[in-house]
């Protein structure tokens, strides 16, 4: 039958769960593993946590004063360089563990002269093999810092040379922001604060608010974190909406209703009532 495991971690590190199973005989099964990642709160407008995050590069100096972590490492005067002339195509990029929302992108080359871009792409995607096409282009700066015009959702963020120059690529320290908003709100039933959602003062019924006309999916999760029913999916016009909640055939039962909207989902527990 259905197992299950309560953990409660003691920091942000990162823990990795193993399974297998041992039948009557002796006999054990291949292990099966599952990485779980840890991070602070992300505080809308201000710079995510970094821990446990990943830099890669296309080309890297062999000095180890000037790694890759040095562009992570919080202290403006450590920097990332590429120990090269910048070419077009030479990128570096950032894997913050899993896909997370952002806005604004800073990467900062103070101290090192014109060892930034002197022209740049920015690409975003949850594939560092197929980083897609670029979101953001644009000229560097000693501080290049890149908004973008509506959040992005991503686990990997790639910023490369689109020129080459004699100087160095170079990064003292790069930061990523989180979106100062989600792109889906709700709001909360009987109050002028907002949420992700609510339910209704009647209980039967989910309220949302999309800001642009985009596809939406609502489904219901079962406690165990499966796929139950799709309740809606298709194409919706900006606004508030209302969906009425059914139990349906199986009657009332406590389950989870996860609403997705331009690449953002959001979980929580409810109640269907017959």
């Amino acid at each position: 039958s259905p197992l299950s495991f309560s953990y409660q971690s003691s920091g942000t590190a990162a823990v990795t769960f193993s399974a297998k199973a041992t039948d009557d005989s002796g006999n054990v099964s291949n292990p099966s593993t599952a990485t779980i990642s840890f991070s602070a709160p992300c505080t809308p407008g201000g710079n995510m946590e970094r821990v446990g995050w990943k830099a890669t590069a296309s080309k890297s100096s062999s000095n180890a004063t000037e790694g890759l972590d040095k562009a992570l490492d919080g202290k403006a005067d450590t920097r990332w360089t590429s120990g090269a002339g910048q070419a077009a195509g030479m990128w570096f990029q950032l894997d913050m563990g899993y896909p997370r929302s952002f806005d604004q992108v800073t990467f900062d080359a103070t101290g090192s002269g014109s060892d930034f871009p002197q022209a740049y792409k920015l690409y975003v995607s949850n594939d560092p093999a197929t980083p897609g096409t670029p979101i953001a282009e644009g000229a560097g700066q000693a501080i290049t810092t890149i908004k973008l015009p509506a959040a992005k959702t991503g686990q990997f963020i790639r910023i490369e040379c689109g020129a080459a120059s004699g100087s160095f690529f170079s990064i003292h320290e790069v930061n990523v922001q989180c979106a100062t908003a989600s792109g889906i709100r709700f709001p909360q039933a009987g109050s002028n604060s907002r949420r992700w959602f609510s339910i209704d003062a009647d209980g039967r019924h989910v309220l949302y608010q999309i800001p642009s006309r985009g596809k939406i999916t609502i489904e219901e999760i079962s406690l165990s974190g499966e796929s139950q029913r799709v309740l809606l999916d298709g194409v919706q016009e900006a606004g508030m909406h209302r969906l009425a909640l059914t139990g349906g055939p199986r009657g009332s039962k406590l389950a989870f209703l996860k609403i997705s909207y331009d690449g953002k989902s959001h979980l929580q527990k409810v109640i269907f009532l017959k």
